[in-house]
């Protein structure tokens, strides 16, 4: 079942907090000091699945299911659901602050959000709390956003925020600094990739033993628009597009900045102000 946003109350056992993000759509948003009980495990877990399947176009329960057997929802630093003006669940995020190599890291693990509401800007408006948030919490020391991802829209989308510099692999090709391969490698190794990621390119070959199930079908046709995955600037497209073959996937990794900061909420305000 996917659970209504009138259902939270009676059938999770936490209380959440709440993000008004744009147009009636909201996020409700769980940290990791409670224990959620069984029965709000299965209703959480039942409509992430479900959420996933759409957003993929597959089957994600053995994903889901793998991710339960880790205990994935008593131990993500801040769950999320973003449910649309009308309290339907439409998407979800999880996020993990971890001390990597002395450094803090916030790992965006498992987000999505269905097709039709993709070009709203809810997941960035809900991400720039998050880094903000998790940046105040460390009291505003370095930090460094990491992330797994096939697509070359959300390089440009964070790069642009971020600024070139801050944004590894570095469009200007220069070499991978070893302090961000230290982090890429232990990204990696969360995946249980830590084999397979070279790292001077942090490509991680073979990601998905085939080609990326969400992304192409067996005979390498694209399942998504490439407006869902592909940057118009066509010098970012190409960057990545040379790196990544169907099977791989890329490290992110991004240097949290007060000028990025302000780019995403400067971004998120111009956006709603022109809607």
């Amino acid at each position: 079942m996917n659970i209504h946003l009138d259902q939270i109350p009676e059938l999770i056992n936490l209380a959440p907090r709440k993000q008004d993000l744009s147009n009636g759509f909201k996020r409700l948003y769980w940290e990791s000091n409670d224990t959620f009980d069984e029965a709000s495990e299965d209703i959480l877990y039942s409509t992430i699945t479900s959420l996933a399947s759409q957003v993929f176009g597959d089957d994600m329960s053995p994903y889901w299911n793998h991710k339960r057997s880790l205990n994935f929802l008593n131990t993500v630093s801040r769950l999320s659901l973003i449910f649309s003006d009308s309290g339907q669940a439409v998407g979800w995020g999880g996020v993990f602050l971890k001390k990597i190599d002395k450094q803090h890291c916030l790992y965006i693990d498992a987000t999505g959000i269905i097709k039709n509401h993709q070009k709203k800007n809810l997941l960035l408006k809900m991400m720039t709390k998050d880094i903000f948030d998790f940046w105040k919490k460390v009291k505003f020391q370095k930090l460094y956003l990491l992330m797994r991802s096939e697509s070359s829209l959300i390089f440009d989308i964070v790069r642009k925020r971020a600024g070139d510099e801050k944004t590894y692999p570095l469009i200007n090709k220069e070499p991978v600094p070893h302090q961000i391969q230290i982090l890429a490698k232990e990204m990696a190794s969360i995946l249980n990739q830590e084999d397979k990621i070279n790292l001077e390119t942090l490509v991680i070959k073979n990601a998905f033993d085939g080609p990326c199930p969400w992304r192409w079908d067996k005979n390498l046709k694209p399942l998504l628009a490439d407006s869902l995955m592909n940057s118009r600037n066509k010098k970012i497209h190409k960057f990545i597009s040379s790196k990544l073959n169907p099977e791989d996937s890329l490290v992110i990794v991004v240097e949290v900045s007060l000028t990025g900061i302000f780019r995403c909420f400067w971004g998120n305000f111009l956006k709603k102000f022109k809607s």
